[in-house]
């Protein structure tokens, strides 16, 4: 499906530093995780036509996403917890609701940034 007028999106690419390299993409493409962006913010539904599958989690890039509801132990999960919208380290056990992605990677950082105050979404 193609993004409405004011909405963007975007695949994963790899880490680089502390921050998530981003693919920006023209439509959507059926059972691929993506992280969207509104400068204004959207409010709204964006549907397709899909083949069903058998899968509860897909996998794209570095991305992971929900389509039941999955518990996680490992991984990062975009929240803003002060400091901005940043994929922080999941600690323990957290539940991705469906239609929700994460980053399913490890690692160290408490935090891997893709929002920049300035500039907004800082791509590659």
């Amino acid at each position: 499906t193609e993004l409405p007028s004011g909405v963007k999106g975007y695949t994963s690419g790899s880490i680089k530093d502390d921050f998530l390299c981003l693919n920006e993409v023209s439509y959507l493409e059926a059972n691929t995780p993506y992280i969207l962006y509104a400068e204004e913010g959207y409010e709204g539904t964006l549907s397709g036509n899909i083949e069903s599958i058998n899968e509860v989690v897909i996998t794209d890039g570095l991305l992971s996403g929900a389509l039941a509801e999955q518990t996680i132990t490992n991984g990062y999960v975009l929240q803003n917890q002060g400091s901005g919208s940043m994929f922080y380290k999941v600690n323990g056990q957290i539940t991705i609701p469906t239609g929700k992605c994460w980053l399913n990677v490890g690692g160290k950082r408490n935090a891997i940034r893709i929002l920049n105050n300035t500039t907004g979404i800082a791509v590659w």
